[in-house]
């Protein structure tokens, strides 16, 4: 039986969806293998981003430690809300997590209506603490950097260098107060902006360049998606486009 003109105009479509989806599979290709070249300019700066939180986060740990110290060997310092040892004083800290800001387009797999939606954040590193460590898995994720109160905070005890109270300790209070000084110095510098700033501005350009082509990759999907949607549509309907119409058997 010969097709029905409307059949021939399916035929059409349906080859011609056929190669829009072969070239939009190559198109989402391209842009992945470019996000890829792209994002690994960010590393560095990533890296040296997230090694600032690292720092800051180890010199917090040494001056908290020192101050434990301190109070064992019976130099000036305070509990929180402690009316002992009133030369000294003490305050809550908490330390830092550096975090990639990611939007729903970041997701190599998202493939909803919604590609400029915030989702949330990826750590660049872990454990929050004295512990903390760079966390590379992460890196080249997301379109902006930040870093952020982790909620984990610890007590501060500072030290002064008068030795107020017996103690038995192999360091003096005036040793323990440089010390810990020392370590808050180191701490105010790698919690200093200018530098944050650098490296988060530097990461945010590479991120800035890759977003751009995660849309277009996330705009080919869409593309792709509705090509082989509307394929399964014809291939639904072409049986009864037919010179005898709708067939009920």
């Amino acid at each position: 039986m010969a097709k029905s003109p409307l059949q021939k105009r399916y035929d059409q479509e349906s080859n011609q969806l056929d190669k829009d989806v072969s070239y939009l599979d190559t198109r989402v290709d391209d842009q992945t293998e470019q996000i890829a070249d792209i994002t690994v300019l960010s590393i560095p700066s990533d890296t040296l981003y997230a090694q600032t939180v690292v720092d800051a986060n180890s010199y917090l740990s040494q001056a908290v430690n020192f101050g434990i110290v301190a109070a064992g060997c019976g130099c000036s310092v305070a509990g929180l809300g402690s009316t002992a040892f009133l030369v000294g004083t003490a305050v809550t800290v908490f330390y830092e997590v550096a975090r990639a800001k990611m939007k729903n387009v970041n997701s190599d797999s998202y493939d909803g209506d919604a590609p400029n939606d915030d989702n949330g954040t990826v750590n660049l590193t872990n454990n929050a603490g004295p512990n903390t460590t760079l966390n590379p898995n992460n890196y080249g994720d997301g379109y902006k950097n930040v870093i952020e109160n982790s909620g984990v905070g610890t007590v501060l005890r500072y030290i002064s260098a008068t030795q107020l109270v017996s103690g038995i300790c192999t360091q003096s209070c005036s040793a323990l107060y440089t010390a810990q000084q020392q370590a808050l110095t180191d701490y105010n510098n790698a919690k200093a902006t200018g530098p944050r700033d650098e490296y988060g501005g530097q990461s945010r350009i590479v991120k800035g360049e890759a977003m751009e082509y995660r849309r277009q990759r996330w705009a080919f999907k869409k593309g792709k998606k509705f090509s082989k949607d509307r394929q399964d549509r014809i291939k639904n309907f072409y049986p009864n486009a037919g010179p005898t119409g709708i067939q009920t058997s």
